[in-house]
């Protein structure tokens, strides 16, 4: 005779890593179809299309506010919206010569969200952001160098 155990088995993680995975599949297919699909639409309508899809995320959360999964949306719009911010100023060259200043419109844009939402992974990109603004910068030389410039003052 068989005996059946009646144990819950929970598949938390399981969906956790596939709603991860979604999120960046989803990311990397908005990358590729801007670069396929930028002379058939336009800049300007890839960039209000990103946009719109990242105010969307936002939207769906904070309307919703009750899904599991709520953090992964929010990572999802934080995505696009660094997919979009470094869209426009890649096609406009709005900040000009100051261009790594984005990675710092980013940070702050990223850290609202992060606390709005309380999402863990969208504070990461903020910190990330924030640590690319204040420390990784290229130099005007042939080669790619990396300074770390610190917090401190020596």
């Amino acid at each position: 005779m068989l005996a059946v155990r009646r144990e819950t088995l929970s598949i938390d993680n399981e969906v956790r890593v596939l709603a991860w995975a979604g999120v960046m599949l989803i990311a990397a297919g908005a990358g590729i179809i801007v670069k396929n699909h930028l002379h058939d639409l336009g800049p300007l309508t890839i960039a209000i299309i990103l946009g719109a899809a990242a105010i969307g995320c936002y939207a769906w959360v904070a309307l919703k506010r009750k899904a599991n999964l709520d953090e992964y949306v929010v990572l999802l719009g934080a995505l696009l919206i660094s997919t979009d911010v470094g869209f426009i100023e890649h096609q406009w060259h709005i900040l000009g010569a100051q261009w790594h200043r984005h990675f710092l419109l980013l940070a702050v844009v990223h850290g609202i969200a992060a606390y709005a939402f309380g999402s863990r992974a969208v504070l990461s990109l903020s910190i990330a952001a924030l640590a690319t603004w204040l420390g990784v910068e290229r130099r005007p030389t042939d080669e790619v160098d990396f300074a770390i410039r610190s917090f401190i003052a020596a």
